[in-house]
């Protein structure tokens, strides 16, 4: 037995200066809000990667300089059938301040940040920290 979803893309994005965005939303799957990297889902019809462009404009208003492809990820693969297509995104400037889409809260951390919200728990999207990981795998330089 399985759950099919729509494919999704999640993007680890790092602005020129270094900062991470990060969104927080409610999630009614574990009825609280949670801390994630830019994401969605791949609407019929388009790639993955214009799907993780979309996203990230949507979510950040930041437009990608290069994107990264670190490969597709099986979230659950003994329980949900679902692609995770996982981007590093590097961005030359930071977004100039925007109203958030509703229901989202826009925030900017740097990496020691980010790892000390992981260690925390605060920040515990299993799919989201893969990415982190791949990121981190890669030596892709952070601090």
């Amino acid at each position: 037995h399985c759950v099919t979803q729509a494919a999704y893309v999640g993007m680890f994005v790092r602005t020129a200066g270094g900062q991470i965005p990060i969104i927080r939303q409610y999630r009614p799957s574990v009825e609280e809000y949670t801390w994630e990297l830019p994401a969605g889902t791949v609407d019929p019809g388009e790639s993955a990667d214009e799907a993780a462009r979309r996203e990230l404009l949507e979510e950040t208003g930041l437009v990608p300089d290069e994107m990264l492809y670190l490969g597709k990820l099986h979230p659950d693969n003994g329980r949900i059938q679902v692609d995770a297509y996982a981007y590093y995104v590097s961005t030359p400037f930071q977004a100039p301040r925007r109203v958030a889409e509703e229901g989202l809260t826009l925030r900017y951390v740097d990496h020691l940040e980010l790892k000390q919200m992981i260690v925390s728990g605060e920040f515990r999207h299993s799919v989201h920290m893969s990415i982190y990981a791949a990121v981190v795998a890669r030596g892709i330089p952070l601090d």
